[in-house]
């Protein structure tokens, strides 16, 4: 009897792995329906790691700026506001209308709830040259919108800047921008 039971469980088992299997290759495939926004950032970060350049940041915040030279600890931090707009979930599946030309794919959302409203990637040469990228979120205590560029030359970033304001019920408008200039290699 015990044994049938293992032999049971152990097909179950066998079949929930397949399924999984099943299911990862699907999400794959689909995660190829927009460009891979948040793999392209971490390839970026990664490189942007190994190499540890010099950066050069200015941070603006209601008017009061502050510019530094610096080497950025983590580059999947620095650049996370970029990877958190990937819009390759399963429920956004044709969320987006795409616009392609020779040198330009603009992916624009098709709903007003989606909080990545555009995604614009330049390219020459089928390499990205520029991404641009805008966001905005709304409930009944607050309005975010946010605003993040990334330019690259031969494939790596070289400039970016996220700018931004926030209005929260009750409270002032603030605004920010926090950019970055890679100053060596």
């Amino acid at each position: 009897m015990s044994r049938i039971i293992k032999t049971f469980f152990g097909f179950a088992i066998l079949g929930c792995l397949v399924t999984a299997c099943g299911l990862s290759e699907a999400q794959s495939d689909h995660h190829k329906m927009y460009f891979d926004l948040k793999q392209f950032i971490e390839k970026q970060a990664n490189m942007l790691q190994k190499q540890n350049p010099k950066v050069q940041k200015n941070i603006v915040s209601d008017s009061i700026s502050t510019t530094k030279k610096l080497y950025i600890k983590s580059w999947n931090a620095e650049l996370k506001p970029f990877s958190e707009c990937d819009i390759n979930a399963p429920i956004l599946r044709d969320a987006y209308e795409i616009e392609e030309t020779s040198n330009q794919t603009v992916y624009t959302a098709k709903r007003n709830d989606l909080k990545v409203r555009k995604i614009t990637l330049e390219k020459s040469a089928d390499q990205i040259q520029a991404i641009r990228i805008q966001y905005e979120s709304e409930n009944n205590f607050y309005h975010t919108e946010r605003w993040a560029e990334m330019e690259l030359e031969d494939g790596q970033v070289y400039r970016y800047s996220i700018s931004g304001m926030q209005k929260i019920l009750l409270k002032n408008r603030n605004s920010y921008k926090i950019s970055g200039e890679i100053l060596s290699k």
